[in-house]
Parts: structure tokens; sequence; C-alpha cells
């Protein structure tokens, strides 16, 4: 049977024994460091929290990106709309009809240079 070790409302160790009543000699004998143990239910583990009769899983930090991640994912938004600079620019040497609007254009020239300024501050360089 799986034990956990609550000490402070945390599981803070988990433990096998063959029955609940051995652990909590255990715990009663100072062999173990907890407020209590209880039998583990399956889904839980060391970090979650118990806190009067309830389990709750541990709070999950989102991973941070790193500088360099950032300025990858960055680049490659800004890799996402190169198709529409070049299909408009193809467009006006042609002299074909514009797929976009002098608004759209702007609006999307607008939301390229916010991604080339963070990479800039990212890199620590000043962005064109």
């Amino acid at each position: 049977m799986n034990i956990a070790v609550i000490k402070d409302n945390i599981c803070v160790n988990t433990l096998a024994f063959d029955d609940l009543a051995t652990a909590q000699s255990f715990l009663e004998n100072g062999a173990i460091d907890g407020d209590s143990v209880l039998e583990l239910p399956e889904g839980y583990g060391i970090g979650d929290m118990y806190t009067e009769g309830e389990w709750a899983k541990a709070p999950v930090d989102e991973p941070q990106e790193t500088p360099e991640q950032e300025i990858a994912r960055l680049k490659s938004e800004l890799a996402n709309t190169d198709y529409k600079i070049i299909k408009q620019a193809e467009a006006e040497l042609a002299g074909a009809d514009l797929p976009y609007t002098a608004e759209e254009m702007t609006q999307i020239h607008t939301e390229r240079q916010a991604l080339r300024d963070q990479i800039g501050e990212l890199e620590g360089g000043v962005s064109s």
C-alpha cells in the first residue's frame, strides 16, 4: 500500500507499507518525519496538498522561455508573415491588383515592427 507522509498539509514523501497501522507506528516512533501518514490515492504524490480530508494537486509553474527561445519564437512569428509582404511586392511589381489594402499593409507593418522591436530588445541591439 502506498502511504503519503503529510507535513504542513503537503505530501513530503511517499512510502510503501503493508498497512496504514504499520506506517502510523513508524510515525509515532519518530522514524518518519511528518505530521501524519495516510493512504495515498492514485494520481497524487509528493508536493500535492492534503487539507481537511481533501487532496489537491500542487500548482504547476509554466516553464519560462529562455531569451533564446523567445527570440526564436518571435522570429518564427515574423517569418510567418513574410509571404504577405512578398505577395504584395510581387503584385505591385507586376502591376496586378494588390492583395492587401493600404490599411491592411499598415497593420501588417506595425505588427512586424513590434516583433522586430521585441527581438532587438532581447538581443540587446537596435531593431531596424
